[in-house]
């Protein structure tokens, strides 16, 4: 090995590499490193000492002096002297005694030839014996169909596809080994994802919890679809590795915020399973309203939401979904905040009109408006629908509108607000079985029902009224437990057929016969 020339050249698995070190910092940052078969470039160790590792080892045979001499020289172009050092390392009798510490493993483009397979394997899994904690991620170029399958097998190491990527002239299959343990238990994992900030919770097949990882947006909408994956596998690459868990996980349910379009949810998914394999087995994809529903009932409900938009979401007892409203404040976010605010506001212009003839006088309301908005006149709200636009300053009305609710203009807001959510549940109600029906489960989700002492008269008359068929009671619930269980508790019964019998304990907060 000492007189192999490979070490010469900088190989397209080091890019691939590299740029995995790269997209994946959490896993090296403070970290302790060590790159087998260096070379004298040593691309992924530098990556890696420039994303935040803490120390770096760069190896390689011990005979290659010259390389050595040039890679001493790379490090020291980096700035990162002080966190690395050059060692030999000969695979065929690999002495591990000088090395403290080692977190995280990186190999690009080592399985160059059959012959080095063994010793270099061997190598691997006395580094994993010494740090059984360690992560190995390697980069390897097609050549032929040389498998190390039967070499890891006998040493009880797992290896796991992370991509493949097909270039014209090669492809490189980007991977990870680890120590297989017959200790490790299947793991689950769910997300609740917001616009703002997510939610990572991690589960056994008692449904007993194994840890929990807050997370920033991880809207489907807002950042697109390529970059939901990448920071989802990202985040859970690194809570996972805190966790000690090794391998893929059995199952990943994901409950994201803009998750509305099944063809998209599944693309996310495919693009998740197909380029980062080590993150889990099975993934399965439903917006944060059906994930809210599974964290709430094992055997499917309805979530209603009424924050400053809404919606209206069921999960079947099969596991279908369905869905009425949720469309934005251009199109519905009927009985929302914003729908109320928004129609009280419409309703002075109307009345001053001289179109509507209101159901008492509109001067509270009109107070109410102008001094939210620290206006003079109706005409200047204007100003915060077209110039300073936002729905959500917009929404915030509502609750003032709620503290002079003995108004009967304003009751009657709410009134109507009650009744087009109630028009939600009573669409929907076409969907439902003949046992859902005579108790439908309902999560309430959303500041508009802190007022549900003013929605429930509207609620109660449009279900009565509307509802495709006739729904016997209705059980109103709160959420009691993090929307990722349900996403958890989805994914793995879809796709992983387990039932994780975590427990359903919604609180109720009322109860309504409709007979």
């Amino acid at each position: 090995m000492a007189e192999q020339v490979h070490w010469k050249h900088t190989w397209p698995c080091a890019e691939v590499l590299g740029q995995f070190i790269a997209g994946n910092s959490a896993l090296f940052r403070d970290r302790h490193a060590l790159e087998l078969g260096a070379g004298a470039t040593g691309v992924c160790g530098l990556v890696a000492a420039k994303v935040g590792a803490v120390s770096v080892v760069f190896t390689d045979h011990p005979g290659l002096a010259q390389a050595f001499s040039i890679l001493e020289k790379n490090i020291a172009k980096n700035g990162v002297s002080e966190r690395c050092k050059v060692q030999g390392l000969d695979w065929n009798n690999p002495e591990l005694e000088t090395l403290a510490r080692v977190d995280v493993v990186i190999a690009s483009d080592v399985f160059y030839e059959p012959t080095v397979f063994e010793p270099l394997v061997n190598t691997i899994d006395k580094l994993l014996t010494k740090f059984p904690k360690a992560n190995v991620f390697f980069a390897y170029q097609n050549r032929d169909d040389w498998s190390i399958a039967e070499l890891l097998i006998a040493r009880k190491l797992g290896c796991s596809l992370i991509r493949t990527i097909e270039h014209d002239s090669y492809t490189i299959q980007l991977g990870s080994i680890y120590r297989i343990s017959m200790a490790d238990e299947d793991v689950f994992a769910g997300i609740e994802g917001g616009g703002s900030c997510s939610r990572l919770v991690f589960l056994n097949a008692k449904a007993e919890p194994l840890g929990e990882f807050p997370g920033s947006g991880t809207n489907l909408f807002l950042n697109g679809l390529e970059l939901t994956a990448n920071q989802i596998a990202a985040w859970v690459r690194d809570s996972k590795e805190k966790l000690g868990i090794k391998g893929p996980l059995r199952s990943l349910g994901m409950g994201l915020s803009g998750a509305e379009d099944p063809a998209m949810n599944e693309k996310l998914v495919n693009y998740l399973l197909t380029n980062h394999g080590d993150v889990t087995e099975k993934a399965h994809l439903v917006s944060d309203s059906v994930a809210c529903i599974g964290a709430s009932f094992k055997n499917g409900g309805v979530v209603l939401i009424a924050g400053t938009g809404s919606a209206c979401r069921m999960l079947t007892e099969t596991g279908e979904e369905h869905q009425v409203g949720g469309w934005g404040h251009m199109i519905g976010d009927s009985g929302s905040a914003y729908w109320i605010a928004n129609r009280g506001i419409r309703l002075l212009f109307d009345v001053d009109d001289g179109v509507v003839t209101p159901v008492g006088s509109v001067e509270t309301l009109r107070k109410l408006v102008l001094e939210y908005f620290n206006i003079t006149d109706k005409v200047q709200v204007l100003d915060y629908f077209y110039n300073q636009f936002s729905k959500s300053n917009v929404a915030r009305l509502t609750e003032r509108m709620a503290a002079v609710a003995d108004d009967p203009v304003i009751a009657q807001l709410f009134f109507d607000g009650g009744f087009e959510l109630g028009k939600h549940v009573a669409a929907i109600s076409a969907h439902m079985s003949e046992a859902m029906l005579k108790n439908v489960p309902i999560v309430m989700v959303g500041s508009v029902f802190k007022s549900w002492n003013l929605l429930k008269p509207g609620f109660i008359e449009a279900v009565k009224t509307l509802a495709k068929r006739r729904i016997e009671a209705a059980t109103l619930h709160q959420l009691s437990e993090t929307n990722a269980f349900g996403a958890a508790a989805i994914a793995a019964a879809k796709e992983a057929q387990q039932d994780l019998p975590f427990v359903h304990q919604p609180i109720i907060f009322d109860t309504i016969e409709l007979l």
